[in-house]
């Protein structure tokens, strides 16, 4: 039987409502932050926005942006209203946005600046029209009725909530688990991008995992750098970061190194989610200049001595990830050998994650304390995972637990 399913625009309700003057989102290389309940007026407005352009359930809404605060709110606006999200990288030539575009039969396209300026609106021909990701402003319409429903945007809002928006007025669908939520378009690494279909229960059973295994509260924060448009920075930098209470801050473009440890310094994350490369260009600058020296290379093994060394190297590396965090988790490669036995000898909160698109994403994931060196964790409580192979020793699955 599966495990019962608690959905995510539930936890997100109960989150507003309980974290009402909490911030919620911030744009780091900005200056702009939303409480929760000011995220909850952004996107009561947007649906009022849908609601009289004549968008319908089961819509297709295109999302097509850098992260930032707006990305979020325009994600959580369109799968609560009940359309589907399609979730289309940046980074995409603009050839590949329009196909995507066309492809997923989108109506209405969610944009960033960025974005906006190399498209080609020709080029999307079933486009009803096109909304700035930046200040929601509608920068291309074909139909009059979203022209008249953006032109008369506040006067509708305002007759929907006569006595003002409050959060307890705040109501999200939660019966539709089974149905689609996103359309989320790989990066194609393999071959032409694919459009993944994830309904509202494969999200909301990541999110579901994320907090009864990795519970989180009000107060803490998270720096949102993974991809929005990806699956591991959709769910887990920023979804399940909603449900507990988080405050999330965004960075827009891929940092330097020096930006991401000024970020980690500022917001004091309680958890990092990267990838290998990032864990090891900060042990580079920041560790091995000062273990690989010839009297520490003695001294990491020297008894006694040894323990207050990498006592010292754990408080060093905990400065450097702002010196709050409680959970670094690692994915999409294999780490490094030393850098991972490094990790292993301090102590350090790490582990390794193993996920995938269509899995919404987490497959595989262990608690740092427990998590055994060069694996990826385990086949999570929430999910069932089959080698299907007529020999899983050694065709297609010897090499699971190092993926």
């Amino acid at each position: 039987m599966a495990a019962p399913t608690k959905h995510f625009l539930s936890y997100l309700e109960t989150s507003i409502k309980q974290n009402a003057n909490c911030p919620a989102l911030s744009d780091y290389d900005g200056n702009l932050t939303y409480t929760y309940a000011q995220m909850a007026e952004k996107i009561a407005r947007l649906h009022v926005l849908f609601s009289t352009s004549g968008l319908r359930k089961g819509d297709k809404v295109a999302i097509c942006g850098r992260n930032s605060a707006h990305w979020a709110i325009s994600f959580l606006a369109v799968t609560s209203y009940e359309a589907i999200a399609v979730s289309i990288l940046p980074d995409f030539q603009p050839e590949s946005i329009h196909a995507l575009v066309n492809h997923s039969d989108a109506k209405c396209l969610l944009v960033g600046p960025v974005v906006w300026n190399a498209i080609d609106m020709n080029a999307m021909p079933a486009l009803g029209g096109v909304i700035s990701m930046n200040q929601f402003e509608l920068l291309e319409s074909r139909t009059d009725k979203l022209t008249h429903a953006y032109n008369n945007w506040e006067t509708a809002f305002n007759e929907k909530y006569p006595k003002g928006f409050s959060v307890m007025e705040v109501s999200y669908p939660q019966d539709n688990l089974d149905e689609p939520a996103l359309i989320n378009y790989t990066s194609g690494t393999t071959s032409d991008p694919k459009g993944v279909v994830l309904s509202y229960r494969s999200i909301s059973s990541n999110v579901q995992f994320g907090q009864d295994r990795i519970p989180n509260k009000a107060g803490w924060s998270m720096i949102s750098m993974l991809p929005l448009a990806h699956m591991f920075g959709l769910t887990f930098e920023f979804v399940y970061q909603l449900a507990g209470g988080c405050h999330v801050y965004f960075l827009s473009k891929t940092p330097s190194p020096q930006v991401l440890m000024k970020a980690f310094t500022d917001v004091h994350p309680y958890m990092i989610l990267t990838v290998p490369l990032v864990i090891e260009k900060i042990f580079k600058k920041t560790i091995f200049p000062v273990i690989h020296k010839p009297v520490m290379r003695i001294l990491w093994y020297t008894p006694f001595i040894k323990n207050v060394i990498r006592k010292k190297v754990h408080e060093k590396l905990m400065g450097a990830f702002g010196g709050e965090l409680r959970y670094l988790i690692i994915g999409g490669a294999a780490l490094n050998r030393e850098v991972e036995n490094c990790l292993k000898a301090i102590k350090f909160p790490y582990t390794v994650g193993y996920g995938m698109t269509e899995c919404g994403p987490i497959l595989g994931y262990e608690d740092w304390d427990v998590f055994e060196k060069r694996s990826c964790g385990k086949a999570v409580h929430r999910v069932e995972v089959k080698i299907d192979s007529e020999d899983e020793q050694n065709k297609g699955g010897r090499n699971f637990g190092t993926w």
